[in-house]
Order: structure tokens, then C-alpha cells, then sequence
């Protein structure tokens, strides 16, 4: 019984015509920003928090809960509610807020029949919070839980909170999501560490936090969500390729390097040239599905959702702009979007997919795959149309350059010497995204405007 609420959901939307892909779930209140599903798994409920607010103006946000026919206002809180778990027999509601119906409860808060209570002391946000092997973790941008301090993530321990590690100095913590990878914890955000050169992506092992596969490069990077796909560790966030990273956006960690998915998801321009955030990961029947702000995925259009099956991006018509969650509640498709008007019809900011399959327009396959960033990395530098591999070890290696199809350009030798390789002119290339491969030492993508 644990879909039935979305079954007599379906049952009472009418059916639109056939250029409709979305249609309205009638979520109560306008959301505007940040909004998350969760589908209870001990009741079937299906669960709506962010940023919405209940009457324009109040600074008052709701948590909506379904079963069968229609929502119902489960907590009236003073700010933003990232999302909601249950843990255990308790559902726990975690984000910014600092009231609940009017009593003083901040930041996270649990429910039982005399109504919501607190979880804890957390001094600042909490951005997510996740059930991982039968343990509850929190991640975000506190310093300080249950008197204690604290670099942005916790754990729940018998009645209390307890820190996961010390990262060293973080002048200002900021998690975004944590996960368990081939047994180990780890975590992403936008966070920097003093006296480090890696940052957001961080790997527990032995006590100790330390960068997953050198981290993100690019000072503007942060990570934003991760998931577990076909046994590789998948992230989503906002960072650049240019600045050295496997990705834009989107990339795949398989244990030892970062590689691409494909040639990834672009910007309105279909271009490289800005990093449109990826908020929203979810797998379902063997596919990846993937929300943010990006107007393209695999060169062809995929307005705020997009699919990859490990071969190639799809994507699902129509515009949605901007994507915060993907949810699946059985096989009905669910997004969280900004974009309150799609295909021509008012929404309040959730919306579920018309059809069974997830193919309006697809990508073509790639020849790409190829190491994108070893451990640790080696950048390429691009100036003046000339092309310098820095920190690659010193003597002479072969080399090819290959285009997204992976069609061989060039090829010959490189010679190194102090960590920096003699230049290759680029001024024949045409713009694109392109991989070096060296002999010995993996692929290296790179753009050329």
C-alpha cells in the first residue's frame, strides 16, 4: 500500500492532451525556491518542504504531507524547511527555521501525536539530513551542536549529537550533502580549509577527512547533492571544466579518478561558459535522473531535467527552468521546479511526468572515456592559444588529442621539464571540449573557446 496516495492522485488529475508533459500535483502555497520531496517509507506518505510560503508575505512555511486524496499542513514554520526523514519510527524535519507553530524550535525538530518538539541544538542551518546504514547524519552550516563544536556535520548518537571528525581550520563550514561510498563517509559543499588546497569534496578514512580525488578545482566550485550509480559515486553541484575539473556540473568518482557522464550538461548557450547548478540526483530502473538550472545535456535540450543511461543524455521536453528535487513514487515521475508555468498551465511548483518512457530528444553516444583527474591532478593551462600540461612528471611522453567523439586530431611527444610540458599551438582547433591523453599518465579534458 506504500504508493496508494499517488495512485488515487493520478486517478483524480485529469489526463491532459498530448503535447502536455507535466502537469500540476496542487501543492498548497506557492513554492518559490528549494523545495524537496520524500516519500515516507513506514507509511507511503509523500512529503513537500521549501521554500514556500503559506500566505504571501507571512514568512511563514509550510510541510505538506499527502495520503490518498489531498495535502494537508502538517507545521507551520518561521523560515525554510530543507527536508524532512524519517528515522527510526520519527519523522524529523531539518533546515533554517527558528519557530514551529509558534513555539521557539530551531533548526531541526521531530513530530509525534502532541505535535513537534526539538532534535537537538544546532546553532545555524542545517541543509540535509540522511539515514546511511541504519544511522541518522546532518550536514550544514553550524559550528556548534549539542555544546559541542562542530564543522558542519553530526551524527545522531543514543539521545544526543555528536561531530564526525575534524576537518582542521574552517573558518566557515558549509555542507551540502554526505553519502557512503564503497563503506567509507563522504561529504560535499562549498567549504575551504586554511593552510589546504582541496576543497568541497571531502572522504572520511582512518578518523581523518581528507580530499576525495584532489577535491574541486576553481575557487567558485561547490557540490551540491550525490547519489550511488552503477556502482560509481556520482556528483552534482556547480563547477567549472575550465577550471580543471572532469566535469561541468556533473561527474563520476569509480574509486580511483574523476571521469565525465558524456559530454555533460551546458548552459542556455549550449556552451561551457557558466556552471548552471545541479541540485536534484535520483535512479530509477537502471537511469539517472538529474535536475538544476542547465539549459542542455549532451548538446541537445533538457530545460531543467534530463536523463543519462550511462550511454547517453535524453531529455524530457518542455521547460522547467530550474529543478530542486526528483522524486519517484512508484513509477510517476515527480519534480520540484521554479517555473510555475508549464506547457501552458499554472503550477505551484511540483509537477509529475506524463509518460512512461524518458526519450523526447537524445544525445549520441561518446567515444570520451578517458581519466579526466587523477590523484593528484594534472592541469591544463590554456593561453594564448597555446597548451601547457602543468605538473606532469619530468621526461618525454607520447601524446594524442581527441575530440568529444573521441576521433584522434593530433599526436607526437611531450617533453616536461621542472613540471611543465613544452606548448602545443590550439589555434587549428574550433571550439569544444577536448581530451590529451598521455602515455602513462590518463586523459586530460579540457575546453577551447
Amino acid at each position: 500500500m506504500r504508493f496508494h496516495g499517488l495512485v488515487l492522485m493520478c486517478m483524480i488529475l485529469p489526463l491532459r492532451g498530448a503535447s502536455q508533459n507535466w502537469a500540476d500535483i496542487g501543492l498548497p502555497g506557492s513554492f518559490q525556491d528549494w523545495g524537496d520531496f520524500y516519500t515516507d517509507p513506514a507509511s507511503g506518505a509523500l512529503y513537500a518542504t521549501g521554500w514556500n510560503q503559506i500566505a504571501p508575505g507571512s514568512g511563514q512555511v509550510g510541510v505538506y504531507r499527502r495520503m490518498g486524496s489531498g495535502w494537508d499542513t502538517i507545521g507551520v514554520f518561521g523560515n525554510i524547511v530543507y527536508n524532512v526523514v524519517r528515522y527510526n519510527d520519527t519523522l524529523i524535519a531539518a533546515g533554517g527555521f527558528s519557530s514551529v507553530n509558534g513555539n521557539p524550535i530551531a533548526h531541526i525538530a521531530f513530530m509525534d501525536d502532541g505535535g513537534w518538539h526539538p532534535y537537538g541544538n544546532f546553532n545555524l542551518t542545517i541543509n540535509r539530513t540522511r539515514v546511511i546504514d541504519g544511522e541518522l547524519y546532518a550536514v550544514g552550516g553550524f559550528t556548534m551542536v549539542d555544546g559541542q563544536p562542530c564543522d558542519g556535520i553530526a551524527k545522531r548518537v543514543g539521545g544526543h549529537w555528536e561531530p564526525v571528525g575534524d576537518f582542521g581550520n574552517v573558518p566557515q563550514p558549509y555542507l551540502f550533502d554526505v553519502i557512503k561510498y564503497d563503506g567509507k563517509l563522504v561529504c560535499c559543499g562549498n567549504m575551504d580549509i586554511v593552510g589546504q588546497s582541496y576543497r568541497d569534496v571531502y572522504i572520511f578514512e582512518n578518523g581523518q577527512w581528507g580530499p576525495l580525488g584532489g577535491g574541486l578545482l576553481g575557487t567558485f566550485s561547490g557540490g551540491w547533492e550525490m547519489i550511488i550509480y552503477n556502482g560509481e559515486l556520482i556528483l552534482g553541484g556547480g563547477f567549472y571544466l575550465s577550471a580543471g575539473n572532469a566535469g561541468q556540473c556533473i561527474m563520476r568518482w569509480n574509486g580511483s579518478i574523476w571521469q565525465p557522464l558524456g559530454a555533460g550538461t551546458t548552459d542556455n548557450t549550449d556552451s561551457y561558459n557558466s556552471a548552471p547548478n545541479i541540485h536534484a540526483l535520483a535512479v530509477h530502473n537502471g537511469k539517472l535522473f538529474v535536475g538544476g538550472g542547465f539549459s542542455y545535456a549532451g548538446h541537445v535540450p533538457a530545460k531543467g531535467i534530463a536523463v543519462w543511461d550511462g550511454a547517453v543524455w535524453c531529455g524530457l521536453g518542455s521547460d522547467l527552468q530550474m529543478v530542486h528535487d526528483i522524486e519517484f513514487v512508484g513509477d510517476t515521475l515527480l519534480a520540484m521546479t521554479w517555473n510555475n508555468w508549464i506547457d501552458g498551465e499554472y503550477n505551484s511548483g511540483g509537477v509529475r511526468y506524463l509518460h512512461t518512457t524518458y526519450a523526447d530528444t537524445c544525445s549520441l553516444g561518446t567515444g570520451m572515456s578517458v581519466n579526466e583527474l587523477s590523484e593528484p591532478p594534472i592541469a591544463v593551462n590554456i593561453e594564448h592559444g597555446q597548451l601547457q600540461l602543468i605538473g606532469l612528471p619530468d621526461g618525454r611522453f607520447n601524446y594524442s588529442l581527441v575530440d568529444q567523439a573521441g576521433r584522434e586530431l593530433l599526436q607526437g611527444s611531450l617533453l616536461s621539464i621542472s613540471g611543465r610540458s613544452n606548448a602545443l599551438s590550439t589555434h587549428r582547433l574550433a571550439s569544444g571540449v577536448y581530451v590529451i591523453r598521455v602515455g602513462g599518465h590518463g586523459g586530460f579534458r579540457f575546453l577551447k573557446n
